[in-house]
């Protein structure tokens, strides 16, 4: 996916362009792409060497478009959709995020919402490259999946397009964007990997925890495992308002501002092993769910599982004294008991 987003926090909707480098193993006229309120300015296919205008045809109970073309195609392919769309009410797909003066554009991905930000095969198991660039208003600050590339000023707009690298394959539901006024920690590189803390103005200062927990966690993991972090950055993101947790995002996990900045002097000590065991279960998940994935999202529970498990682990490893394993024990119980309740239902 080539990714172009024009987007800013002052204005409710976007526009965007994607390119899918796709390949038809069967000769076809038409094609199926997940797409939820996004409206498709034009659409092409080019195949051959040859541009194929396609109509397009929405399908609002199965949240895809049908691209109908002029004749079938067979082979190597690029699908290219001009489109719009307008910032979502809630915390999911696109989105603005605010806590108190602090707002930010903030994507939320899992489990079917990359559809709502570009049209996509919004299917855990279609894996391919993610390459976005972002426009948006100069001096606001942008995180993707990508390692940055470069920025160029818009002619005649106070606007900079920021350009990134390509991803490796990843899921639709792990794309990333985030776009506002977020200030870094320095880079700490760890085992070769630049790992970043990202957060609102003057809060930088609280990044300092979530460093050192990544310091210990990613070459505990890379040992673990037998596999070292297949990804070409670390950014970890403190956002102004995030319905879920945590989201583990390749390359870029978007977090609840509490659940990852520190305040060295006003936290309590169950409040500092919350975000430990926060950071540890997401940057597992950049092994267990997104480097191995799961085929379809009834496998779901044991991404979160094994994720959950081995946080509570390497949190007990770096720091026995804080008795994780007490805490697990209580977390444990709790699902026990909504086990135990009629309203209870197996995982299959």
């Amino acid at each position: 996916y080539n990714i172009l987003l024009r987007a800013s926090p002052r204005r409710r909707s976007f526009t965007g362009r994607v390119e899918i480098d796709a390949q038809a193993r069967t000769q076809t006229d038409s094609l199926e792409l997940h797409a939820r309120g996004l409206r498709l300015l034009a659409a092409s296919v080019v195949c051959g060497g040859k541009r194929l205008v396609a109509r397009v045809q929405k399908h609002k109970e199965r949240e895809t478009v049908s691209l109908h073309l002029p004749r079938p195609v067979r082979g190597r392919l690029t699908i290219v959709c001009d489109y719009d769309g307008k910032l979502g009410a809630g915390m999911h797909g696109l989105y603005l995020a605010q806590d108190g003066t602090e707002r930010a554009i903030v994507s939320q991905c899992e489990a079917t919402d990359a559809r709502a930000i570009f049209p996509c095969l919004d299917e855990p198991a279609f894996k391919a490259k993610l390459a976005w660039q972002v426009q948006t208003d100069a001096g606001l600050c942008v995180v993707t999946n990508g390692v940055p590339r470069g920025s160029q000023k818009v002619r005649g707009k106070d606007e900079v397009l920021h350009t990134f690298a390509p991803t490796h394959p990843v899921s639709t539901y792990l794309s990333a964007v985030t776009i506002g006024h977020f200030e870094a920690s320095r880079t700490q590189k760890v085992l070769g990997t630049p790992c970043r803390v990202l957060a609102g103005v003057n809060k930088v200062a609280q990044t300092a925890f979530a460093q050192s927990v990544t310091a210990f966690v990613l070459p505990y993991y890379t040992d673990y495992f037998g596999q070292r972090y297949r990804y070409q950055k670390l950014d970890q993101v403190a956002v102004p308002g995030f319905d879920a947790g945590a989201m583990e995002n390749v390359g870029a996990i978007f977090y609840r501002q509490t659940l990852l900045l520190m305040q060295q002097d006003a936290v309590s000590w169950s409040g500092q092993k919350r975000i430990a065991e926060v950071i540890a279960h997401e940057i597992a998940h950049q092994w267990f769910g997104n480097l191995v994935t799961m085929q379809w999202w009834d496998d779901l529970w044991l991404n979160e599982a094994f994720a959950t498990w081995i946080a509570y682990k390497v949190c007990d490893v770096w720091h026995p004294e804080w008795r994780m394993w007490d805490d697990f024990f209580v977390s444990k119980m709790d699902a026990m008991h909504a086990d135990g309740l009629a309203s209870t239902h197996p995982i299959y």
